[in-house]
């Protein structure tokens, strides 16, 4: 807990309008809407789901609104809801999280013309050296912060 934090954290804690946990990268069940069909990402990558680098604390709203789409629809919403209210994403562990993952899943987030093909090839081959990437990225944000805040 960051010092003069503490109330945002109680506001994160009692106030499930403004904050909930949105699975980012990975959706709790395993799947995402496709071009209007689900897409089942493969065998062995649902268990990512309830990592804690997958996810991201924003508005009851937003995570609605977010549902069940792929991370590239997710981030392009988040991203257009940003540049439109810098209250859209609250939380600053949230917007490190979300910047860290555009860095590392750029594969599956630009232009492609056959995007369920795309996914499959990532998620089969590269998602779990991506992830753990992702992941340690995150860790050493969050050292990096910690090390700035207690002033060593």
């Amino acid at each position: 807990i960051i010092p003069g934090k503490m109330s945002k954290l109680k506001e994160y804690v009692s106030n499930s309008e403004r904050f909930s946990t949105e699975h980012l990268i990975i959706n709790k069940n395993g799947s995402v809407e496709l071009l209007g069909c689900r897409f089942n990402y493969p065998s062995g990558i649902k268990k990512y789901a309830n990592s804690i680098f997958n996810f991201i604390f924003v508005s009851r709203r937003l995570n609605n609104e977010l549902g069940d789409k792929t991370l590239k629809d997710k981030i392009k919403i988040i991203g257009e809801k940003l540049d439109g209210n810098a209250q859209a994403v609250e939380c600053d562990y949230s917007e490190m999280v979300i910047e860290i993952c555009k860095r590392h899943f750029h594969q599956i987030l630009g232009p492609n013309n056959n995007e369920a093909e795309a996914l499959k090839n990532f998620y089969q081959n590269d998602f779990i050296q991506v992830f753990a990437d992702f992941a340690l990225d995150i860790i050493k944000k969050i050292g990096d912060k910690l090390l700035v805040s207690s002033g060593s």
